[in-house]
């Protein structure tokens, strides 16, 4: 797939023992004129000292930002000793360009195998070989090559190009990513494909291990203690879920909870397709898909005038028995698809209060991360407490006020 960031301009520059560092090649010809115009004023940071080969450079000049990758290859055949060359892809001057630089090094590292093995770049040039050597036939010449790299990139995200017999040039962009939120103790990840159709045999072996444990529903503090892993081992693991986006978070689930619908409950009424994977995922025990009225009548009970918790709601509907709903389901299904969110208690202190008692260590942090910014849910796994327990003890400390958001 095309990126949405296109490739303006691609040239090919090298040290030429006589002229010095100069463009050879660039496409689409004569409409950037500029960059070979004006070369001589960026020529020692895109044909750079030996220390920054292999390196990815990039210089914001004219207008343009220019990514390139120079390349030093040595051998006694050149006149210097010394092949130096570099393939630059020129972007707007705010262009994101993460997803080429990949795609840069590789098609640099095809141009020095195919240097090494037969000159196909150097060939081409005067005086840069100390004898010209007989040099195969070629299905492609170099313009012809960034040519093509040039225009399938911008339109298709990918390209084989063949050179000769023997090699075929083939650059696939990959789609990037935005940087993943930093994962916490206490959140949970649930996977965004179904595991039994995924071959995860791909992946390193402590992720292939804690993907099993990935159900939704349990929290990252557990998976690290049900897996006998470092806790911030698998934050990690699950940051590099996140980035490929095989993993989603969302908020601890318990019957002590409070959920309020959104106004995207509004797309569950229109989309039919949406409505049978809903009703399929909340299924409980009949083979029969639960009414769709049924699951809103339970939705329709998070509100803001209830603040019913899950587990009154579950009590009072009885959705396990009599409707064929999971209600566990309905609240993760409506959480990942944000027809419901998550109602958080956080507990603040107040200042200068006369009235608290005196407090044992566990009540002392209580204190501690009563500041209006922790959670519920980030407290119990900070102290390894359960829910009831901490609501027991802020209850009786007078001097904490609780917040919900």
């Amino acid at each position: 797939m095309a990126s949405e960031v296109k490739i303006e301009s691609i040239f090919f520059c090298q040290f030429d023992p006589k002229e010095g560092p100069q463009i050879t090649d660039q496409v689409p010809e004569n409409k950037y004129t500029v960059i070979s115009d004006s070369f001589h004023f960026i020529q020692n940071y895109l044909i750079p000292r030996e220390e920054l080969q292999q390196k990815l450079i990039t210089v914001k000049a004219f207008g343009f930002k220019i990514l390139g990758c120079p390349v030093h290859v040595k051998s006694p055949i050149y006149s210097r000793n010394a092949f130096i060359f570099n393939v630059c892809f020129v972007f707007k001057p705010n262009a994101n360009t993460s997803c080429y630089e990949w795609v840069l090094k590789k098609l640099v590292q095809y141009f020095t195998v195919l240097e090494i093995e037969s000159n196909y770049l150097s060939a081409i040039s005067d005086g840069v070989l100390k004898e010209k050597t007989p040099t195969k036939e070629y299905y492609t010449s170099l313009k012809d090559v960034l040519e093509q790299v040039l225009h399938k990139l911008n339109t298709l995200g990918c390209c084989s190009i063949p050179i000769d017999e023997a090699n075929t040039i083939h650059l696939k962009l990959m789609p990037s990513y935005d940087v993943p939120p930093t994962v916490r103790d206490h959140d949970v990840p649930l996977l965004t494909f179904k595991l039994e159709e995924y071959h995860f045999q791909q992946w390193d072996l402590a992720t292939q291990q804690i993907l099993p444990l990935i159900d939704g529903f349990k929290h990252v503090s557990l998976i690290a203690a049900e897996a006998g892993k470092d806790v911030q081992l698998i934050k990690a693991l699950i940051e590099n879920l996140l980035y490929f986006k095989l993993v989603k978070i969302i908020p601890i689930f318990q019957y002590s909870n409070v959920y309020m619908v959104t106004s995207d409950i509004d797309k569950l009424y229109k989309c039919k397709e949406l409505q049978q994977q809903f009703l399929r995922d909340v299924q409980m025990w009949s083979k029969d898909l639960p009414n769709f009225d049924s699951v809103i009548k339970v939705f329709s009970c998070f509100n803001h005038g209830t603040m019913a918790t899950v587990k009154q709601v579950a009590m009072r509907l009885q959705p396990h028995k009599h409707l064929n709903i999971d209600i566990r389901k309905l609240i993760q299904f409506g959480v990942v698809h944000n027809f419901m969110r998550r109602i958080h208690k956080y507990p603040i202190r107040t200042a200068g209060s006369a009235d608290v008692p005196p407090l044992d260590a566990v009540g002392s942090q209580i204190m501690k991360y009563s500041d209006g910014k922790h959670s519920y849910d980030e407290i119990c796994c900070a102290l390894s407490m359960s829910y009831e327990e901490l609501e027991a003890r802020i209850e009786e400390n007078p001097a904490i006020l609780l917040c919900w958001k």
